[in-house]
């Protein structure tokens, strides 16, 4: 109207009595919230909004109206008044003064309507409306619901007339299909109390009869009002008494939804005068309550520092089905309701990073991803107390608030930005505008890169371009990388790149998370894996390779962790590495695992990404971290291709992620992340397959293995050119998947769901684990290749409770049962991989070459000279040892000491590594005690004339049976000595065999010629050695390990 119009022209907010301020400042009083601060700001269009309180408002006549609860006309009525402006209300037309008359006397009506229904409400009525609706007393009296029977009806008719009808109640009170002797009458309450509608409903159905008038001129679509508890909870409804369900449980509700909700748009504003930190949208099951959650919830979202949660009724709810009815079937149990609703941003403004563009921008959105890379530890300042330098006055306090995007974007300093922001500001005491300022209030600030999530994503890349830039401030980075956020979409005027500025960051579950199997889903998937199936569920159109595949299941189906049989809870995700001849299939079949097909993790090329692709870089001009595809597919799966081209650093950095499952970095930038992944690998040795003895002696040369190394990896599988016939590869049957993609991926993300406690042993699994545990040891454990190690039952465990998942073995319950049987059938593939790898011969080649017989004893003793036998012995006692080292403690030149080194090389009695020296070897051990039994030598003690040498070829003349320095010489002799060095065995033997490996070793790893037993009971029972020291209380291995004390681990 022209004379709001003229109003707003001559009268602003500090022309208002009850504003406390002066005309220098923008910043005035709320007389709305009545703060203490000035927090309400004008600005230059008019409009204002209070930094307190959230009110905003278009002119003064709205904030007039707002301050003293008026309608707009009233408040510009006063406004003319108080300040004598010459305007009146001349251009309101006669018929509109009518129609105002009109809706007076309607309203008038509806009261006096509402108070004669409460007082028409029988006892017995109210009693059977408790139990109906479940609402109480108070409810009932507090809002004003009452009775109306036709007598009642009646007397209101004689009496209103006209008016009842255009106040809405002129139908409804009487039912066609039921008797009835009258109806409950439920006033919709506005703001300030007063009925603007009114339902009606018979007592016997649900079914609501709406006493409006089919004409709106008199009956207004307005936000109804069921408030007036102390709560921080706002429930808004589509109907009514939706809102009065949910008042009664104790939440204040309105009613936003009556009628077209875009009349009650401007008023969605009036919701939160008690500030609520909670608002929940509960609609009605149909199309028109979805439409209306959907807007309800958006205006909200708009008004609101709280992101607004909804409620989305399940199918199996009848059509229309309402809060009101759930509060009817669930008692007291609305809280229930509340806690499964979802946030508005999270159902209908979601988006992936790469989605994120400029149509978005100053929105409140959603994302979900991962994070690529972050940095930590910035803060920002939200509020700074400023003073007149001049007067030196008490100060104001300045809100930064809306100068955040400035601060993250800008290039200048936060001193001179907050500098700018106070130069709009004058001294009330001296009008000078220079101010000192501190910093009161901080915010948290992080910088996180937010990428498409693996499964979402179009291709997995290191360097894909589906990131986007993430300012949060006031909330902490979660340890979990894949994260959501919620804020709104800016442009960074510096460099026009797109960003989120989030106030909220929460941990997303991953895909899996909510995988949950029935009793039927496991039958259908044991009915249709069958093993032929099963093959061609992943890598279609490889031939042949039945083990490589089986591995294959058993990675992607391991948990994440599981349990031991001795409670420990342990990794249970799967490593698994093909290695072998090009062409073979080994690349593709993770391919179509990962990045081709079912997506269900990364997929990296190690030479093209390195360490940094794996683990993490470092963006130092950022000084932010940026992580690698191990930490991307945390509790996922990677395949990496070409774990051969990594180099020596990078490897030892991949060994400890896999070791500790996490990735720390301490650089100039420091954080880590979880890294517990299943991991395929595949690297090429050396040479072809073709050119090994066997597939283990590939290892053995490959530099990406040391001893350690090959206990990380649960399956080893080789690819030889050689193993499928090219007859049935060219004639192989490229036909498709036999299952969906989905049918496949539901499965393997339930096993990626379990954790340990949906895990259980069944009877005489331990038993059994143990005893095949023992057996694979005994055939396959060896120190040069230790795929089966000491700490191998864990790994067979792994292995077990995989096959178990694969094969769906599962309680009534749903818990994964692992059976005696399945120990079993994982040996069976255990040692099938076992002897594919050729590691039974490498072991017995080993031994073979490893062990010094009786003959090559006394053959060596004749060869060699005095000094190499005394170097011999220096070596023994002080490996490793530089040549230099030899040569002053045997008073040899360094060029002697290598000369006579040379031969005991050549016999694999010395390594020698360069910048570390002369080491011994196991044959050492061997010899040097027969040296010291059947010759009788002890250090210093020169050979004499034992025997010929390659330095000495004469005799000597004192050898023979009577020598007291050595030994009766002959065979039989010499045969009885061997014995009895079995059976009184050298703790230096001992000792030696702990020093080399680290202070613990196996009965498996002594000499299996010897008299195992012997040597075992002899050595526990020394002072320098004992049984078990440092083994788990209760682990079957305390009766296989010798252990070192202490004393002799300082050796």
């Amino acid at each position: 109207m022209k004379v709001y119009e003229e109003i707003n022209q001559r009268v602003d907010l500090a022309d208002l009595e009850e504003t406390e301020t002066d005309d220098s400042r923008p910043y005035f009083k709320c007389q709305i919230c009545n703060d203490d601060d000035q927090a309400l700001k004008e600005y230059v269009d008019g409009n204002w909004k209070c930094h307190s309180c959230g009110q905003t408002g278009k002119d003064v006549v709205m904030y007039k109206a707002e301050v003293n609860d008026l309608s707009q006309g009233k408040a510009a009525q006063q406004l003319i008044q108080n300040h004598g402006l010459d305007v009146e209300f001349d251009d309101i037309s006669e018929e509109e003064k009518q129609k105002r008359e009109k809706l007076r006397r309607v309203r008038n009506c509806l009261d006096k309507v509402v108070d004669q229904a409460v007082e028409n409400m029988p006892t017995a009525k109210k009693e059977k409306l408790k139990d109906w609706r479940n609402w109480s007393s108070e409810t009932i009296q507090h809002k004003k619901i009452g009775w109306m029977d036709e007598e009642l009806f009646n007397d209101l008719q004689e009496r209103w007339g006209d008016l009842l009808e255009k106040a809405g109640i002129h139908y409804g009170m009487t039912d066609p299909d039921h008797e009835s002797d009258g109806t409950y009458v439920i006033p919709h309450l506005t703001r300030t109390g007063k009925p603007s509608l009114v339902t009606c409903r018979h007592e016997h159905s649900k079914g609501s009869r709406y006493a409006q008038s089919k004409s709106t001129d008199f009956v207004e679509n307005d936000i109804y009002y069921a408030t007036g508890h102390d709560s921080d909870t706002l429930v808004i409804t589509e109907g009514y008494p939706d809102a009065l369900s949910a008042f009664d449980e104790g939440f204040d509700a309105v009613a936003a939804g009556c009628g077209s909700f875009e009349g009650n748009k401007s008023r969605i504003a009036k919701f939160a005068e008690n500030n609520y930190s909670q608002i929940f949208v509960v609609s009605d099951n149909d199309d028109t309550g979805e439409e209306n959650l959907k807007q309800i919830a958006k205006y909200s979202s708009e008004y609101y520092d709280v992101d607004v949660k909804i409620h989305q009724w399940n199918e199996d709810k009848p059509k229309g089905y309402d809060l009101d009815d759930w509060t009817s079937d669930n008692p007291d149990n609305l809280d229930q309701l509340l806690q499964d609703a979802e946030t508005y941003l999270d159902v209908f403004r979601n988006y992936s990073p790469s989605s994120v563009d400029a149509e978005l921008v100053n929105q409140r959105i959603a994302a979900r991803g991962n994070i690529k890379g972050q940095k930590q530890g910035d803060a920002l300042p939200i509020k700074v107390r400023a003073w007149c330098k001049e007067c030196q006055d008490e100060g104001f306090h300045v809100d930064l608030e809306d100068e955040l995007i400035q601060f993250i974007t800008s290039r200048e300093n936060q001193h001179n930005l907050i500098q700018k922001k106070l130069s709009d500001h004058e001294c009330e005491g001296c009008g000078n505008s220079d101010f000192g300022f501190k910093a009161t209030d901080y915010v948290d600030k992080s910088w996180i890169q937010l990428q498409d999530l693996i499964e979402e994503s179009q291709e997995f890349s290191i360097t894909q371009n589906n990131k986007i830039p993430v300012y949060l401030v006031d909330d902490k980075l979660p340890s979990s990388k894949t994260v959501k956020v919620r804020g709104e979409v800016h442009v960074n005027s510096q460099n026009d790149e797109i960003f989120i500025l989030a106030d909220q960051i929460e941990p997303e579950e991953e895909s899996f998370s909510q995988i949950e199997l029935t009793a039927e889903d496991h039958q259908e998937y044991r009915e249709k894996w069958t093993k032929d199936k099963a093959e061609k569920m992943v890598a279609t159109d490889m031939v042949g390779r039945p083990d490589a595949r089986t591995a294959l299941q058993l990675t992607a189906h391991s948990p994440t962790r599981i349990p031991t049989i001795t409670g420990d809870i342990v990794r249970g995700s799967l490593r698994t590495g093909f290695f072998g001849d090009g062409g073979t299939y080994k690349s593709e079949q993770v391919k179509d695992l990962t990045k081709d097909h079912y997506r269900l993790g990364g997929f990296v090329n190690a030479e093209n990404s390195g360490r940094t692709g794996l683990t993490y870089t470092i963006d130092n001009d950022k000084k932010v971290i940026e992580w690698g595809a191990l930490v991307l597919n945390d509790k996922g799966l990677v395949g990496i291709d070409g774990l051969n081209e990594l180099h020596g650093d990078e490897l030892t950095e991949i060994r400890e992620v896999l070791s500790d499952q996490e990735v720390q970095v301490n650089r100039s930038v420091q954080g880590s992340a979880p890294a517990r992944t299943r991991v395929i690998g595949c690297w090429n040795p050396p040479k072809q397959l073709m050119n090994y003895e066997n597939p283990a002696k590939a290892l053995q040369e490959m530099q990406m293995f040391s001893g350690p190394d090959y206990r990380r990896w649960d399956i080893l599988v080789p690819f030889r050119d050689d193993d499928v016939d090219k007859e049935d590869i060219h004639y192989r049957d490229d036909g498709e998947k036999p299952y969906s993609e989905d049918f496949y991926k539901k499965h393997v993300k339930w096993a990626w769901n379990l954790n340990p406690a949906d895990i259980q042993f069944g009877n005489q699994f331990e038993s059994e684990l143990k005893t095949q545990s023992l057996n694979i040891a005994n055939s396959f454990e060896f120190s040069k290749l230790p795929i089966v190690s000491g700490a191998f039952r864990e790994k067979l465990t792994r292995l077990v409770v995989s096959w178990a998942v694969l094969k769906h073995s599962v309680t009534e319950d749903g818990d994964v049962l692992v059976k005696a049987e399945h120990v079993k059938q994982t040996k069976g593939f255990f040692e099938d991989l076992m002897k594919d790898l050729g590691v039974s011969d490498a072991k017995a080649d080993f031994q073979e070459k490893n062990t010094l017989t009786e003959d090559e004893f006394e053959e060596l003793m004749d060869e060699y000279s005095e000094d190499q036998i005394e170097l011999l012995e220096v070596v023994h006692d002080n490996h490793p040892i530089s040549s230099s080292e030899i040569g002053s403690e045997m008073d040899l030149s360094d060029r002697s000491v290598k000369e006579k080194w040379s031969d005991l090389k050549s016999d694999d009695l010395l390594r020698v590594k360069s910048g570390k020296g002369a080491t011994t070897t196991p044959r050492t051990i061997q010899f040097i005690k027969l040296l010291h039994e059947v010759h009788g030598f002890t250090n210093g003690t020169s050979k004499g004339e034992g025997g010929n040498s390659k330095d000495n070829d004469e005799n000597s003349s004192d050898s023979g049976e009577n020598s007291g320095d050595h030994p009766p010489t002959g065979k039989q002799t010499k045969h009885e000595n061997v014995k009895n060095v079995n059976q009184s065995v050298d703790e230096d033997y001992i000792v030696n065999l702990l020093k080399a490996n680290d202070g613990k070793i196996f009965k498996s790893q002594l000499d299996q010629n010897e008299p195992v037993d012997q040597i075992w009971d002899a050595a526990h029972e020394t002072d320098r050695i004992e049984e078990g020291f440092g083994i788990p209380e209760g682990s079957s291995e305390v009766d296989n390990a010798l252990v070192l004390k202490e004393e002799v681990k300082s050796l």
